[in-house]
């Protein structure tokens, strides 16, 4: 007997993409559904920034099914379908027939900027097809083993990395999260951007704690961040891109710090969470503008600025 499916779609770069596999998971295991996931984003004018799909390794390891394109339309109509669920439900079977390469009955839409708490009854209809970026830290610590040992371990153990872990990150380095670039366009203005008050007001704390601390700087964009650094008159600085490594590297190399002065972003929020040895991570207390850091997400050894 064919096994019933469940369809989520994954969408960003390596932070959302962890948020929305650990999700798929959930539901693979929780209901006993076959998972696939959807890479219909990636090959879109939708994806403006040129995310790459990073979790090959994962989904490889979990013998995941992928395909690269279920729904037949341009996928900025995908997000469209939320409006016809007032229908009669045969008429939007039908509709889904029409529209999606394999069997989907339900089209379940996560509003963008509503960070709900974790509800393990989300709906978990046979053949819907999740649409969303599903913010939950409980199901990313389901998989945080799997997440360690597929992706974190296999980066810090390459021997440019292990070499600069064992030289570089001893107990007074502080990893310093820098995000522009995107962050700054007017198109993304709905984005809370850590400027220089944040990041000055991290340091005195950082600074109180830590004596002659050596501040490595991880950031997308590398002349907003010598702005920023320069203005603070840091003594000792370090900037990782210099080790030109991949995305994944710098994710992973993320978790071996005790301290961080992170960004209100996924890539270094999450191996803030997943970190073993993280002691004390500085973070802004908003998310985006004019919405602060959701309670469920803010972490035991958070200080928030």
């Amino acid at each position: 007997m064919r096994k019933k499916h469940v369809i989520v779609a994954l969408q960003g770069g390596l932070g959302d993409q962890i948020y929305q596999y650990c999700f798929g998971k959930f539901l693979r295991e929780k209901f006993n559904f076959k998972l696939i996931l959807d890479l219909s984003f990636y090959k879109s004018k939708q994806n403006k920034k040129k995310y790459k799909l990073e979790l090959n390794d994962l989904i490889k390891k979990d013998k995941i099914l992928v395909k690269k394109k279920i729904f037949l339309l341009g996928y900025f109509f995908l997000s469209k379908l939320r409006f016809i669920n007032f229908l009669n439900k045969n008429i939007q079977i039908f509709i889904y027939k029409l529209l999606f390469k394999i069997k989907v009955d339900y089209f379940f839409y996560e509003e963008i900027y509503k960070f709900k708490k974790f509800n393990t009854n989300i709906i978990n209809y046979p053949y819907t097809f999740y649409s969303g970026y599903w913010h939950f830290k409980e199901t990313v610590l389901l998989n945080k083993k799997s997440i360690d040992s597929v992706l974190i371990k296999k980066s810090i153990r390459k021997k440019k990395i292990s070499k600069f872990i064992r030289d570089k990150i001893g107990k007074n380095a502080v990893m310093i999260h820098i995000r522009g670039g995107d962050y700054l366009e007017k198109k993304y203005q709905q984005h809370y951007v850590c400027n220089f008050d944040y990041y000055e007001k991290g340091i005195l704390k950082i600074e109180k704690k830590i004596k002659n601390p050596e501040y490595h700087i991880f950031t997308n964009d590398i002349l907003y961040a010598k702005e920023i650094v320069t203005k603070l008159k840091l003594k000792k600085t370090f900037y990782v891109n210099d080790l030109r490594l991949k995305n994944v590297e710098e994710f992973s190399l993320q978790t071996c710090y005790r301290t961080a002065l992170i960004n209100n972003s996924n890539f270094s929020y999450l191996p803030s969470l997943l970190s073993k040895k993280r002691q004390l991570t500085i973070s802004p207390k908003y998310l985006f503008k004019n919405i602060l850091y959701p309670k469920q997400l803010v972490l035991d050894n958070f200080y928030l600025i």
